[in-house]
């Protein structure tokens, strides 16, 4: 990569990569090795793919809005303003969900409107489980919220995480949550939250053949946790911070 990449999103062999301190995007095709990055806004943060993978999607933090880019050329063919810095995004079938820095709500984007959810707290990364409902972590705090969009009300999760950072779905639709406070990654299942120690500073997190993989900033590994232990590590350089599986290309974890 040109840059330090910071949040990742992948799609088949292709993978793209913001750079928030450069405030440019890579596209990286992991095939062919091929690479195109290009300026995208002021401070891009996060991004993902649309549904058919013709688009990408951008949040802009510093210039407060929503940047859409073609999937191959990366050129720019729209962009939603947006009423603060828009830090994390989630896309679904209604729309595009964000987080906003400072901001207490939650922003959905859909064809013709941006519709703003006030939670009570202050959101910082967000899931979309199997329910229709959105987790979200909060800036500065060890909160851990569920919001209904259907009614509006936001209510806290289940205990059992200190400082909740980032989220994933399993294959069972079970929400995962990298724990900050804790070095570890918490699931919640039936019975409870089930606690996994991985390293310190664990952030995003990703499916992986039925492994759920994690950026241990702390640590400088990838670390993949199954059945409720580490099977795996991975020593890959300091501060790794975004996951996005794509297709395998053959390689695989070392497992012990």
């Amino acid at each position: 990569m040109p840059d330090p990449p910071h949040n990742l999103a992948a799609l088949g062999s292709v993978v793209m990569a913001t750079h928030p301190s450069t405030g440019r995007l890579t596209r990286l095709d992991v095939s062919t090795a091929e690479i195109t990055t290009v300026a995208v806004g002021s401070e891009p943060h996060d991004v993902d793919f649309s549904a058919d993978g013709t688009q990408v999607f951008v949040t802009d933090e510093d210039g407060g809005r929503l940047i859409i880019l073609d999937a191959v050329t990366l050129e720019q063919v729209n962009e939603v303003a947006l009423s603060g810095p828009a830090h994390d995004a989630v896309v679904t079938d209604g729309g595009i969900w964000v987080t906003m820095v400072g901001r207490e709500e939650l922003g959905l984007i859909s064809v013709s409107e941006v519709e703003l959810f006030p939670t009570g707290g202050s959101p910082h990364d967000l899931l979309l489980d199997d329910e229709g409902m959105v987790w979200f972590s909060n800036w500065g705090s060890s909160a851990l919220n569920v919001f209904d969009p259907a009614t509006g009300a936001t209510s806290e999760a289940p205990a059992g995480v200190d400082e909740p950072h980032h989220f994933s779905l399993d294959g069972d639709g079970r929400v995962w949550v990298s724990d900050n406070g804790g070095d570890s990654v918490v699931t919640f299942q039936s019975e409870g939250p089930v606690e996994t120690v991985v390293g310190v500073t664990p952030h995003h997190l990703g499916l992986l053949e039925g492994m759920m993989v994690v950026a241990v900033s702390g640590s400088g590994e990838i670390t993949a946790v199954a059945d409720g232990r580490v099977v795996a590590r991975l020593p890959i350089g300091d501060g790794p911070h975004g996951v996005a599986v794509g297709e395998t290309l053959g390689l695989s974890l070392p497992l012990p």
